[in-house]
């Protein structure tokens, strides 16, 4: 869903999702993500070619960013070393399988269990939100330091970006303001620096904000398939969003409360141990601007994560890396400068534990690669039964193998269509829209096409009967030419369907 606008605009100039065609004119304008991240990738599609090497390349860099703001705030609090240490915590394996999403959706979400490598493998927005974040931290500080007033604004434009890639990176303005009051104190609203960090930041956002006004029916229109995420008029929408907050953190548990992880996981302990520590010091230490915004930046960002995004998942604590891994840096080195002889041993040594744990995950991930199948060949497998002209209703899995095919239909569009919920003059039914689209092949993972015969695992009784439906129209007017044996893609079947009368 990222790629296909990318991809769109890269080779025909229209930001637009062909997969989602007729729906408030998403072929033409596509409002489903926050822009910055698909136009990197629509850049590295312009350099390199539609692919997923090229997409993914995307978040490699964007990871690159982190660690390397991290060590230049690091360095800004606390020297080299502290830098140095920050960004080595970056890597640290603080995750494991959550095992019920593995049985549930059939795939592993959680792979080396680092989330900085994990969240910068997939071509997904949430690894460069924190690295404009860490960034705009530490423009915000030089200009702070300096009294640039251009750095201000810069800073705010860094924020503009972090929120262009998604929402919640602008939790970080309320940091940086906190920071800024608690450091000048009740004068702070006399100094131009929050108005400029302002200004950069609507500067900044200011060219979506049009693009959105001129489409405003159509952005409406596809904003609802998010709705029940901004119900921030809703009071129980922040105590269901509040009491629901630890599932996002699941994965640090190995995927259940009742029954934890907790033995042997070296990076875990340091992190329950470590940042209680770093904000006892951190607090004892509070004279200087950066001291003061590495203390607020977990509590704050938190709360936000908490009251405002309903939508537990785990790659969104990836705003919190940058700051965790200083906090954890700045204790080590806490002890590390008072200590001596064997509790600097004892330092080493875990630390070592750390690196071996690391390596560990990346090991395990290394053999699950080598185990799955490559995507080339499930590309193949496609191509061979599927021709370019056909019209292919398709789960996202397979768009990468068939992105040059002109008809590629998202298998969730008859859903949408046919969905009251989205409020067209007219809801057709949805076999009124699979007649509609009248697609010459369906291609669908068998665990999805029979997960309403297990509606535990599905949402609602709406989603129960719509998959229910959807198997119905195959039975009824396709044929199954293969099931390609691909059982980390979900077994994906291909039915040839003649068009319903």
């Amino acid at each position: 869903m990222i790629a296909a606008p990318a991809a769109k605009l890269a080779t025909q100039g229209v930001y637009g999702s062909d997969m989602f065609t007729g729906f408030y004119h998403a072929e033409e304008r596509n409002y489903d993500h926050l822009p910055l991240y698909p136009l990197f990738v629509t850049l590295a599609f312009r350099l390199g070619g539609v692919g997923i090497l090229q997409a993914r390349l995307v978040s490699v860099g964007a990871g690159l960013m982190v660690l390397l703001a991290t060590f230049a705030l690091g360095r800004q609090l606390g020297g080299v070393r502290l830098g140095l240490l920050a960004a080595a915590f970056c890597l640290m394996r603080l995750a494991l399988p959550n095992y019920d999403e593995v049985e549930r959706l059939g795939y592993q979400l959680t792979q080396t269990g680092i989330p900085l490598i994990d969240f910068a493998r997939v071509i997904r927005f949430d690894v460069l939100v924190p690295a404009w974040g860490a960034l705009a931290c530490l423009c915000f500080v030089e200009a702070v330091g300096r009294s640039a007033r251009w750095g201000f604004i810069v800073a705010g434009g860094l924020i503009g970006c972090a929120t262009l890639t998604h929402i919640y990176g602008g939790f970080i303005l309320p940091l940086l303001c906190a920071a800024y009051v608690w450091h000048v104190g009740r004068t702070a609203w006399r100094h131009p620096a929050l108005y400029l960090t302002l200004l950069g930041f609507g500067l900044t956002l200011l060219p979506y904000l049009i693009y959105v006004a001129l489409g405003w029916p159509d952005y409406a229109g596809q904003m609802l398939r998010h709705e029940t995420r901004f119900d921030l008029f809703n009071p129980d929408f922040y105590w269901h969003s509040l009491t629901t907050e630890p599932l996002r953190y699941l994965a640090l548990f190995g995927g259940s409360f009742r029954q934890p992880i907790l033995w042997p996981r070296v990076g875990l302990w340091v992190l329950v141990a470590g940042l209680p520590l770093a904000s006892l010091w951190l607090w004892r230490e509070r004279l200087s601007l950066p001291h003061r915004l590495l203390f607020l930046s977990l509590p704050v960002l938190l709360a936000q994560l908490a009251l405002l995004i309903n939508y537990k998942r785990y790659p969104y604590m990836s705003l919190l890396l940058p700051f965790i891994a200083l906090q954890i840096a700045y204790v080590a080195q806490q002890l590390w400068e008072g200590s001596s002889g064997w509790k600097r041993l004892c330092l080493i040594g875990l630390g070592a534990a750390l690196l071996v744990e690391s390596g560990y995950g990346l090991v395990d991930s290394w053999q699950m690669a080598r185990a799955t199948t490559p995507y080339a060949a499930l590309t193949q497998s496609l191509r061979q039964v599927i021709p370019p002209t056909a019209r292919v209703l398709a789960s996202h899995i397979t768009w990468f193998a068939l992105s040059d095919y002109p008809h590629f239909r998202s298998l969730n569009l008859p859903f949408v269509l046919s969905d009251p919920q989205y409020q067209y003059v007219v809801t057709p039914s949805l076999p009124e829209v699979l007649h509609d689209l009248a697609p010459d092949y369906i291609v669908v993972e068998e665990r999805l096409l029979k997960s309403y015969t297990h509606p535990e695992r599905l949402p609602g009784a709406k989603e129960v009967n719509e998959w229910r439906i959807l198997d119905e129209y195959t039975q009824q007017h396709c044929q199954l030419v293969e099931r390609l044996d691909a059982p980390d893609y979900g077994f994906p079947l291909i039915y040839a369907c003649q068009p319903s009368e």
